[in-house]
This record gives structure tokens, C-alpha cells and sequence, in this order.
């Protein structure tokens, strides 16, 4: 039977709260404070534009941001449909699920602290604009000053989101990583070289990434419902005592 969009979908979403994810985005809220207030992203950003030497390479991946993750998991889930393979169609699932997840807590991050983005208000032919590394130290919650933030990079997030729910998901197919997470590499570079992100913000989106899409490819590899394996029943109780109970088993 071919999967629908939703299945699953509870129990991947909780098991982002499990352990191993969770350390994750601890390291990337930890990263981006070390990498903001110590001057190192100032610096990587100083050090990478003058030495960039392919100025049109971020255009090209912010375009293949946008594009590529929603395509892969619509062609898988479309192949895996007409096909009649449900285990393709599931891999499409799940990273579309993986996709949606963490652009939501992405715009969310971005939104709540406001960041601004490398150029802040400069043209891009300004040399001035990289004299400029305390920017980096700047956080305006819910500010929407220049779009809605640039903290954490969304174009990274969401495809290394995708590239990790496909590998977790096909745990024994040896190539697959080695395709997918150079494939966001590149995507997340771009947004590096072409001034959109601070580099922190690229760290953080890949650990955010990361942690979601790992979650979600393995619980829906696992099929485990966790909801659906804890059978309660709550019953009200009423006579001499008032409350009630809970009836049940999980297997």
C-alpha cells in the first residue's frame, strides 16, 4: 500500500525530542554563541570575500536551495506512487515531512532572534561592508528589520534535513551520503560565499538540519507508532472517591 503524505507523522516529530537530536541543537545554539560574540564569524566572513573568487556561485545555490529538496522528495514519493514501490514512495515521505518540519522551526528561529544578514543595509560593491564584524554580534528579537532574520540559514537546514532523512532512512545504501550531504555542502557553502549567511548561521542550520532529518528517517525506517503501541482507555470514577482511571497495557 503506497504511504500518504501524513504517515507517521506524530511519532517522527516526537522522536526529534529523544536524546541524540536534542544535543545536536543544544551544540548549535552553543556554536552560534561562540562563533558570534568570540569574532570568528566577522572573520570568516572578511577571509571568504576576499579570497571568493566565484561571484555568481551563491545566485546559482539559492536558486538549487529552493528547488532541489522539495523536487527530491516529490520525484521519490511520485515514482514510489506510480511505480507501485512503497518503500520509495515512503522515502519521499519522509523527507517531505523532514522538509516541512524544519523550515517551520527555521522561519520560527528566524523570527525570534532577529539576526541580520552580513550585508546589513550595504550594496555588495561596498568594500566598507566588511569593516563591519561587530554585525555579527547583533540580535534583534522579533524584529523584522530585513526580512525575517537570518539566523539559522534556511537553505542549509532544509537540505541537509533532507539529505539525513534519506540516509537514515536507507541505512544500508553505501552512496547515498556521499552524494546527498555534498550536495547540501555545496548549497550551504553558497549561502557563505555569496554574503547571505553568517557562518554560524550555516553551522546552525546543518545541526538543526541534521538533528531533524535523522530523527524522522529513523523512526519511519524503525515503523514504529508509538503512539498507536500504548493502548489506555481513561474511565471516570464516581461513588465514593472522584478521579480518574487509567486502564491499559503498552506493548
Amino acid at each position: 500500500m503506497i504511504p500518504t503524505p501524513v504517515d507517521n507523522f506524530g511519532p517522527n516529530v516526537a522522536a526529534i525530542v529523544e536524546l541524540r537530536p536534542m544535543l545536536e541543537i543544544s551544540a548549535a545554539f552553543v556554536a552560534t554563541g561562540v562563533m558570534s560574540y568570540s569574532g570568528a564569524d566577522g572573520a570568516i566572513e572578511g577571509a571568504v570575500q576576499r579570497h571568493a573568487m566565484a561571484p555568481g556561485y551563491g545566485a546559482v545555490m539559492v536558486v538549487t536551495g529552493f528547488i532541489l529538496p522539495p523536487l527530491t522528495a516529490g520525484a521519490l514519493y511520485a515514482t514510489g506512487a506510480f511505480a507501485g514501490q512503497p518503500e520509495l514512495a515512503q522515502a519521499g515521505v519522509v523527507a517531505a515531512q523532514a522538509l516541512a518540519v524544519t523550515m517551520g522551526a527555521t522561519v520560527l528561529l528566524k523570527w525570534v532572534t532577529g539576526r541580520p544578514f552580513p550585508l546589513n543595509g550595504y550594496a555588495r560593491d561596498d568594500s566598507a561592508r566588511l569593516g563591519h564584524p561587530e554585525f555579527a554580534r547583533e540580535w534583534e528579537p522579533f524584529k523584522l528589520r530585513q526580512g525575517i532574520g537570518a539566523w539559522p540559514s534556511g537553505h542549509t537546514s532544509v537540505s541537509v534535513s533532507v539529505a539525513a532523512a534519506l540516509t537514515a532512512y536507507f541505512p544500508d545504501n553505501r552512496w547515498l551520503p556521499w552524494v546527498a550531504y555534498p550536495v547540501a555542502a555545496s548549497i550551504a557553502a553558497g549561502m557563505l560565499v555569496g554574503e547571505h549567511h553568517w557562518g554560524s548561521d550555516i553551522v546552525a542550520g546543518a545541526l538543526f538540519g541534521h538533528a531533524i532529518g535523522d530523527a524522522m528517517g529513523r523512526q519511519m525506517r524503525s515503523g514504529t507508532n508509538t503512539t498507536a503501541a500504548r493502548r489506555f482507555m481513561f474511565a471516570p470514577l464516581a461513588g465514593a472517591e472522584w478521579g480518574i482511571s487509567v486502564i491499559g497495557a503498552i506493548d
